[in-house]
């Protein structure tokens, strides 16, 4: 039996023949083949896994010792032998002063001296006058006596509520205001950390930063007043209310009388002679304004279409107020509100309603929309006018009136081009139309409108206080309406008064009872989270301000706190620092430079138009400092140099702040040839390690080299595991075994080590005329500093005596410097050629070295593009035309055999048919 892909095979059923050993025998010769050339791929993938390692290991070497990057090994260059090594002696000791470096760079000069420091450079510095920290929070004299007050203070951060009790002096007072201070702490001498003086200004003595706001009187009640207006429009006012040292915030809708305002004569109105002039001059002003501010205006049509969206937008809101106004006043409520009233006086005063409402949303519409002097729109056609006009007619009752009076108004007063000739036509229409004059609206408006507008108001300030009473947790809030007012009380819970304030958030001071008395301010002493616009610096018409030092213009915006400007000058290119010191409350700014050159240099015209400095306290009160040079004694020669760091022959002397004036040290300075002694043994290890590692590659011979009759190990195919039955450890040991040899006696790679060898015999013409290379190098008793082994079977390998190669290097440096980096025949270099002709892996293929071309690298093109690589792609290719033709194979054998198993069938039909018919007839 045989499975093949999906088709099952059975085969030998009438034959009674083994089908499937048949078939797999006949096909067995491309079946061997096939496995043949599987191993031969794993070989190769062997042998090119062997190769990069060698690759690899060779890289590494020169790359370690042939780059510049690694300066403590790279023997290409002079550098590593060109060190120096400056010994200081102070004081007897061999060590240096305090606050004293000595450096000697590469190609210094050996040399000895002596030194005495005179006089350190300095910077040039301008420190400002200090900055006056102290907040004042208001004039005490204003305090009333017996009154109390509040205010918010913090203090480093921490935000504490004060309430205190004006005295009948100044002092008093003062005195009160300290002892509620001292919730901040006291110092050693038992004052407050934080105090107001009789000026009331307020200071910290630890210099913290100080912010204060809404200071405001106490009461045992609060009143909102004239509860028959706010503002100038229908608004919505918020109200701050402080109350046990916690400020909570109430909204309410306010209205005032001014809302139902006729409007009046105005030319500007849309539709009349006057409206192209007004919206030329609203778009003369906006392109003014836009190009001042670096804009690009809109052209005129989009301004007037503009115009037109606020337009609808306005009118919207408008109707929106006017009918929840008027619910109010013509609904229940008001007739509640109006008790008093007869029947007949109520459906008076429900026409007056209408008439009002109606008045309103014709007339006080314009008020609005024309006050705010935005965008535009025109109602430059009768039509457009009538739409509008039928659009505010709420009551179906006037609607037939209506529409006579327009026709009638239409015929009569309708100019040729189709627009109203002056608004006072218009005005006309409407006394018309509603029968309302003017004059009696007036006197209408004053009474009736105005108890309208308080009852509103009344009652939104009632319902705002009732859904927020939550807001007060232990406190009871209490409104009572007197006249035209609405006064709070608050009870604790043993029914005692709380002090209270209210003030508005929004700007409608004028209703509200500590608007006269507050002492209102919000002051903050500076420090570096201060805004510039907080410093009185003048910013330009896009708020901007320029500060100019040293000459390098600096940008700074009003939003940038004293922080980011700080760092703003710092990174400017100025050649400066800036400092901010919060104990001295000043700003220094210093040079970068050092010496008498040193500049600190701020420019005065940008200052006379911004200020910016000036606010810092770079004024007349600043005071200047010039760098000096440093002055410096060496071997009894007196040199003075912008610097706190001198340099002679290749050795720097560098001083500290902590360097003592006057005292004298003597310093050394010889070669140092330690970092090329260790390099060059470091070189040795690493080539002996190389020599023996690659070998170790080459001299391994396969198993049965030598021995024909021993085992011989080929590469496991999965076919091969299947039939030998090997266990993974088999398998493994197996692998290990056909590993070895892999890169015996290679040609390719024994050429590379043979240049290698080759180049550690090389040398250079010496100083004397004679040929010197590495194993000339000897020390004083006549001792190789290296050699090669003379054991043949270390391959080359290196020994290394160090102190020989010490004293070559003190004794002869020239020659060895010149060995390891002459740049046509040095070591180094021939070292150089001859890994780049075996392990380059850059530019094309032919350019690489040998190996790479052979088995390439794991990255890069070389790992697509090596002879391994392309001989594994080909037998890649064979294989699969092979398993394609044993495939084939397979199908035309079992084919044959199924026919014949047929033919069996069909004779043992027959056989039986003879057999049962014989068997039949003997019975």
């Amino acid at each position: 039996m045989a499975v093949n892909g999906t088709n099952l095979r059975i085969g030998g059923l009438h034959s009674g023949l083994d089908t499937e050993a048949i078939v797999n025998a006949m096909s067995a010769a491309t079946k061997q083949r096939i496995n043949n050339n599987k191993r031969k791929v794993k070989k190769l993938e062997a042998q090119q896994a062997a190769y990069r390692d060698v690759i690899s290991k060779l890289q590494g070497f020169q790359n370690k010792y042939l780059n510049v990057v690694n300066r403590n090994f790279f023997l290409k260059g002079t550098t590593i032998f060109n060190q120096n090594k400056p010994v200081t002696t102070f004081n007897g000791e061999t060590k240096t002063p305090n606050g004293v470096s000595v450096s000697s760079g590469t190609g210094a000069l050996p040399g000895n001296y002596t030194v005495t420091l005179k006089h350190q450079a300095t910077q040039a510095t301008l420190k400002s006058a200090a900055a006056d920290m102290n907040v004042k929070f208001g004039d005490l004299d204003a305090l009333a006596d017996g009154e109390r007050y509040a205010f918010f203070v913090s203090v480093g951060g921490t935000k504490k509520y004060i309430e205190f009790e004006a005295g009948a002096s100044v002092a008093e007072t003062v005195e009160n205001i300290n002892e509620k201070l001292e919730v901040f702490g006291k110092t050693n001498l038992n004052t407050g950390l934080v105090t107001v003086d009789t000026e009331g200004k307020l200071s910290s003595a630890d210099k913290s930063q100080i912010s204060v706001s809404g200071i405001v009187n106490l009461s045992e009640t609060a009143t909102i007043r004239n509860l028959n207006g706010f503002g100038e429009t229908a608004d919505y006012t918020y109200v701050d209310i402080l109350i046990d040292g916690e400020i909570k915030t109430i909204g309410f809708n306010t209205l005032n009388a001014g809302y139902f305002d006729i409007l009046g004569e105005d030319d500007a109105k849309p539709g009349s002679a006057g409206y192209d002039a007004y919206i030329t001059g609203l778009y003369d002003d906006y392109v003014t304004e836009t190009e001042n501010a670096g804009g690009t205006p809109i052209t005129r049509v989009q301004y007037e279409s503009n115009f037109r969206t606020k337009y609808n937008s306005i009118l919207a809101e408008f109707n929106n107020a006017a009918e929840s106004a008027y619910n109010k006043l013509a609904g229940a409520e008001y007739d509640d509100w109006k008790d008093t009233a007869t029947p007949t006086d109520k459906a008076d005063l429900r026409a007056q309603a209408l008439a009002a409402r109606q008045e309103t949303q014709t007339n006080g519409f314009w008020t609005k929309f024309f006050d705010e002097h935005k965008d535009a729109y025109t109602y430059a056609t009768v039509e457009d006018m009538r739409l509008a006009c039928e659009s505010n007619t709420a009551d179906p009752a006037l609607q037939d009136i209506y529409d006579a009076a327009w026709d009638d108004f239409v015929n009569n007063e309708l100019t040729t081009d189709g627009t109203f000739t002056a608004y006072n036509e218009f005005d006309a229409y409407k006394q018309f139309i509603y029968g309302v004059n003017v004059e009696s609206f007036e006197d209408f408006k004053t009474g009736f409108i105005g108890d309208a507008v308080r009852y509103v108001n009344e009652n939104n300030v009632i319902d705002a206080f009732k859904a927020n009473s939550a807001l007060f947790k232990d406190i009871t809030i209490s409104l009572e309406i007197v006249g035209d007012d609405a006064v709070i009380t608050a009870k604790d819970e043993s029914d005692n008064p709380v002090s209270l304030a209210i003030s508005s958030k929004n700007g409608v001071s004028a209703n509200f009872d500590n608007a006269d008395d507050a002492l209102k301010l919000s002051a903050t002493s500076v420090t570096t989270s201060t805004k510039l616009s907080e410093l009185g610096v003048d910013f330009d018409k896009n708020g901007q301000a320029t500060v100019k030092i040293n000459g390098k213009e600096i940008n700074l915006t009003g939003n940038m706190t004293v922080a980011e400007m700080v760092n703003a000058i710092n990174n400017s290119g100025a050649g400066v620092t800036l400092v901010f010191s919060p104990i001295s409350n000043t700003f220094t700014l210093t040079s970068k430079d050092y010496g008498t050159t040193a500049k600190t240099e701020i420019d005065s015209e940008t200052e006379d138009e911004f200020g910016i400095m000036r606010a810092l306290g770079f004024n007349g009160g600043a005071v200047y400092t010039p760098g000096e040079n440093m002055e410096l004694e060496i071997n009894g020669e007196t040199v003075e140099v912008a610097s706190n760091a001198y340099t002679i022959n290749g050795t720097t002397f560098s001083f500290s702040p902590q360097a003592v004036i006057g005292e004298t040290f003597e310093t050394t300075v010889s070669r140092d040839y330690s970092t090329a002694v260790n390099a060059i043994k470091s070189f040795v290890e690493d080539y002996n390690k190389l020599i023996e590692e690659v070998y170790g590659y080459l001299k391994e011979a396969p198993p049965g080299y030598s021995d024909p009759s021993a085992a011989k190990y080929y590469f496991l195919t999965d076919d091969d595991i299947e039939e030998m039955g090997l266990s993974e450890r088999q398998i493994e040991q197996w692998e290990i075994a056909a590993k070895k040899g892999i890169l015996y006696n290679d040609s390719t790679v024994s050429t590379v080590m043979e240049k290698m060898r080759a180049v550690m015999y090389s040398g250079i013409t010496a100083s004397d005329g004679k040929t010197f290379g590495l194993y000339s190098i000897r020390g004083n008793d006549g001792t190789s500093a290296i050699t090669a082994a003379s054991d043949y079977k270390k391959n080359g390998m290196l020994e290394f005596d160090e102190q020989a190669l010490i004293e070559a290097l003190e004794r002869n440096p020239d020659d060895i410097i010149k060995l390891f980096t002459d740049t046509e025949n040095g070591l180094m270099k021939k070292l150089e050629d001859t890994l780049n002709f075996a392990v380059k892996s850059t530019g094309a293929k032919d350019d690489m070295g040998i190996l790479v071309q052979k088995a390439g690298v794991s990255t890069g093109l070389s790992a697509i593009s090596n002879d391994i690589f392309s001989r594994i792609a080909d037998l890649n290719e064979i294989i699969s035309k092979l398993e394609d033709r044993y495939e084939k194979q397979q199908d035309r054998y079992w084919k044959i055999f199924s026919r014949m198993e047929g033919q069996f069938s069909q004779l043992n039909s027959q056989s039986s048919f003879i057999t049962n018919m014989f068997s039949s007839m003997n019975g």
